[in-house]
């Protein structure tokens, strides 16, 4: 399984996805710019634990439809590109992989497991992005006038700002997984990603959308798996909460969609 899951990273890599992470790379500039050049504006003071809580910490409870949606939809459907992409067509390469395991359930625990790098590799990138601006972010101990206007409950937390960014990493990433393992499932029922895309993308924004009007709980909007300011009672036991129930769904999308490449025919799967 190690030498099929070296072949897969290996092959995923030649396809030159750079230009996917530099399109991210400059979404969360934009974001940063964006958010600094407001809260100037405002006359509100920040400090860098408020910018990465604000630009990577996702929705807010009542986000606005116009911008903070649109804006925290992107690095999301780019993160799903990647994912997909990674899974791709049952080609030369997922013959030879299924021909070499002979097993489907080895082929498919080997898409998870470079699902899992990919997902690591793409919230480094985020992680990065903030470290090159806001590097002091992590040495701070304490939040600024904006984190104390806008998020008191956060502010108010007994834990330190270095506490709640490293909670902000730990959902954001482990959110990634779980989004990225259903749509991955999800895509097995799905012959063209026209269509995959198109249903993905509407589904996701109309449970985001429900969510944020309290007709559908928070756990049925994929969009607020990798979030974190929208939980309205900040605590260590709220946050480990909502990171365990990412990992469980991640774990759940795993064995559904085990479940379905051993009694499906693989032809018909993928794109």
């Amino acid at each position: 399984m190690k030498a099929m899951l070296l072949i897969e990273i290996y092959t995923w890599l030649k396809c030159k996805h750079s230009y996917w992470i530099t399109i991210l790379v400059a979404l969360l500039i934009g974001r940063i710019f964006l958010f600094t050049v407001n809260a100037q504006s405002a006359g509100i003071a920040i400090m860098p634990a408020d910018v990465i809580l604000v630009v990577i910490g996702g929705l807010t409870p009542f986000f606005s439809l116009i911008i903070e949606l649109p804006s925290w939809l992107m690095p999301q459907i780019l993160l799903i590109i990647l994912a997909r992409n990674s899974f791709g067509n049952m080609g030369s390469l997922d013959v030879m992989l299924l021909v070499k395991s002979a097993s489907k359930a080895k082929w498919w625990l080997v898409k998870m497991l470079l699902l899992l790098a990919i997902n690591s590799a793409y919230t480094l990138v985020f992680f990065l992005v903030m470290s090159l601006f806001f590097l002091q972010a992590y040495y701070t101990n304490s939040w600024g006038e904006y984190t104390q206007t806008f998020f008191p409950q956060i502010a108010e937390f007994s834990a330190s700002p270095l506490t709640v960014i490293l909670f902000v990493y730990l959902t954001l990433f482990t959110g990634f997984l779980a989004i990225t393992s259903c749509v991955q499932t999800i895509g097995l029922f799905f012959k063209k990603d026209s269509k995959y895309y198109l249903v993905l993308i509407s589904l996701f924004i109309l449970l985001a959308v429900l969510c944020r009007n309290n007709v559908v709980a928070r756990q049925f909007s994929p969009m607020h798996y990798p979030s974190t300011i929208d939980i309205v009672f900040p605590s260590i036991a709220a946050y480990w909460g909502y990171i365990s129930f990412n990992i469980a769904v991640t774990v759940a999308n795993v064995i559904f969609g085990l479940v379905l490449v051993i009694f499906r025919d693989l032809v018909v799967l993928g794109d």
